[in-house]
């Protein structure tokens, strides 16, 4: 799989999706989007908008894929996904009708 350089997405429509496994076995899960502009500077890459920079780790670098058009994305060119432990809050809405589990 040949990953996407960050560099050539700079100013680029990007969605940010966050994603927090809850059970394995069941292959539950919770999501957040946030969409802006995909921002490098120094080698590192950052969501843009709503008036915040949201710095991505480099660790999901090779998760940056081009839009695939699920309504999720929007209107986004690319997208890149952020596994998130299960135990960090990350105030989730349930904007997707995913029970939260306590």
């Amino acid at each position: 799989m040949a990953y996407i350089d960050i560099t050539e997405i700079e100013g680029k429509k990007l969605c940010l999706v966050y994603i927090q496994v809850i059970d394995e076995k069941t292959e539950k899960f919770r999501m957040k989007c946030h969409y802006g502009r995909a921002h490098v500077e120094n080698k590192r890459l950052s969501l843009m908008g709503n008036g915040r920079e949201i710095p991505i780790p480099p660790s999901a670098y090779n998760k940056l894929l081009p839009s695939d058009g699920t309504h999720y994305l929007k209107d986004s060119e690319y997208f890149i996904m952020v596994k998130m432990d299960k135990n960090i809050d990350m105030a989730f809405q349930d904007k997707f009708n995913i029970p939260k589990q306590d």
